[in-house]
């Protein structure tokens, strides 16, 4: 969703019902795994599906959107500082604890 919401924010879904969504507003919904955030451009109702777009894609998403599968819209955002958010996506790789003292980061072993 750059540049409304960069990548690594952290965001704040409410629950909402995606018959009132709409078009315009900041959705949050499931895609396989994933959780994706995109602006809704259409809501159709009838065939209980929503169209969406990523703000930095030039057209909508392919795939429409099921119902089951909306979470919510997103209320709030916060950026990330993105070496924090690096550190930590490698010590989740690396099966470690990343912890912050006074503005230094560690990297501990798990279990310490």
């Amino acid at each position: 969703m750059d540049p409304a919401i960069p990548v690594h924010s952290v965001v704040l879904v409410q629950p909402a019902a995606p018959e009132k969504l709409q078009p315009g507003e900041i959705v949050s919904y499931r895609s396989g795994s994933s959780v994706v955030i995109h602006r809704l451009v259409e809501n159709h109702i009838v065939e209980g599906e929503l169209v969406t777009k990523g703000d930095a894609n030039a057209e909508p998403d392919p795939l429409k959107v099921e119902y089951a599968g909306v979470l919510g819209t997103v209320t709030a955002a916060h950026p990330v500082h993105r070496h924090l958010c690096r550190s930590a996506q490698h010590a989740a790789r690396q099966d470690v604890r990343l912890r912050v003292y006074r503005g230094r980061r560690h990297a501990l072993s798990a279990g310490a």
